[in-house]
């Protein structure tokens, strides 16, 4: 539906955020706010960590730094 059948405006009425910062989001009316991240550490991080659990060595838990990159698909209250 479109907000002119339903009368809510994205980022009013209605707050949407992505994953992932993908470039498609770059290009939405109104444009997308999503959270931003390293995939290749991300990756990495994944696979050391399975790496570890198929050794049967302990695996800690690890911080994944995140960012947010705002757009108009939210606003604050």
């Amino acid at each position: 539906m479109r907000e002119q059948e339903t009368g809510y405006q994205i980022g009013k009425d209605i707050h949407v955020a992505g994953f992932d910062n993908i470039e498609v989001s770059h290009y939405l009316h109104p444009r997308l706010t999503t959270i931003g991240y390293s995939k290749r550490k991300w990756g990495a991080l994944a696979s050391e960590q399975l790496l570890k659990l198929i050794r049967n060595e302990l695996v800690e838990d690890e911080r994944v730094y995140v960012s947010l990159v705002e757009g108009e698909s939210v606003c604050e209250a």
